[in-house]
């Protein structure tokens, strides 16, 4: 099943069926990724249509920062717009989704006084304007009805973005089946353990796609697992039949697949890489590394 036309909303029964569709080809071209998927325990991938400017404005904040501070940066501006529904927890993130009339009545020196960086904050202010106009093809329904290319071009004359963030608009805004965020940090990381690429920082042979895979050695605090990410990798764990994550501490400074080589890693995942991403994400994220290759071998066996 392909994942049909270009339209402006995907339906309850749509997701279902692109769902049903992914796993299918998943378990055929890309076996390792399926089966993250689909494990008992793992994490059905949450897409639905998330607000335009609160996905802009959250992506602009993960920029180049490690996803704590960004949930904490995120989870200060939806306190101040929302003081009522601040959540206790940052983590929890339990309030409305940012609004471009909220940000715009904050202004950047507003938005700067949470703790944003200046070029954070302008960025942030120019795409609440831009979406409050709905100028230059900054409109949901109208984004919806553009092809891929034609996302990006729209998306990237905003300042501040780049294509990390046009993938994760056509993945939470606009459900696009197969959008890579091949910079994502996390994903990187992910893709290094999934294929056993080792932590060495130069090319490494990847016999499952038979050439060399550039890697890098990760410094930005992935060696460590929150008690959080342990938790949801051992019942996946658990529910193919292992022990849990290993006690032993993951490598200091694990591989990070290089982001150009991440196109060629997930081809056999087209038309689906966004759950192909998803897979992955379910196990890994900015503050933890977990070295799934072992649990993988373990339910393969």
């Amino acid at each position: 099943m392909s994942p049909g036309p270009v339209s402006g909303f995907v339906s309850a029964r749509q997701r279902s069926l692109r769902l049903a569709a992914a796993v299918a080809h998943l378990w055929h071209a890309a076996p390792q990724v399926a089966r993250l998927l689909t494990a008992p325990g793992a994490f059905a991938p949450p897409f639905r249509r998330a607000p335009l400017f609160d996905a802009l404005a959250r992506s602009i904040l993960y920029q180049q920062v490690n996803g704590a501070t960004a949930r904490f940066l995120y989870a200060r501006l939806g306190a101040l717009l929302y003081p009522d529904a601040a959540a206790a927890d940052v983590d929890a993130l339990d309030f409305p989704p940012l609004t471009p009339k909220g940000v715009l009545g904050l202004g950047v020196d507003g938005v700067r006084a949470m703790g944003v960086s200046a070029s954070k904050a302008r960025f942030i202010v120019s795409a609440a304007a831009a979406c409050a106009a709905k100028s230059g093809g900054l409109d949901e329904r109208r984004l919806g009805l553009l092809d891929d290319a034609q996302v990006e071009s729209v998306l990237r004359a905003l300042p501040g973005v780049g294509a990390w963030t046009v993938a994760m608009v056509s993945m939470f805004v606009l459900e696009r089946p197969d959008a890579l965020p091949a910079g994502d940090l996390t994903l990187r990381r992910a893709a290094a353990a999934l294929w056993g690429v080792a932590a060495t920082g130069t090319a490494e042979a990847a016999s499952t796609f038979g050439g060399a895979v550039k890697v890098s050695a990760d410094g930005t605090g992935g060696a460590k697992v929150s008690a959080r990410i342990k938790a949801k990798a051992s019942r996946v764990a658990a529910a193919a039949g292992t022990e849990g994550v290993p006690e032993a501490p993951p490598p200091a400074l694990p591989a990070m697949v290089a982001a150009e080589d991440m196109g060629r890693l997930f081809e056999a995942c087209r038309p689906f890489r966004s759950y192909a991403a998803w897979a992955l994400w379910g196990v890994t994220d900015e503050r933890a590394f977990l070295p799934i290759g072992g649990v993988l071998q373990r339910m393969g066996d």
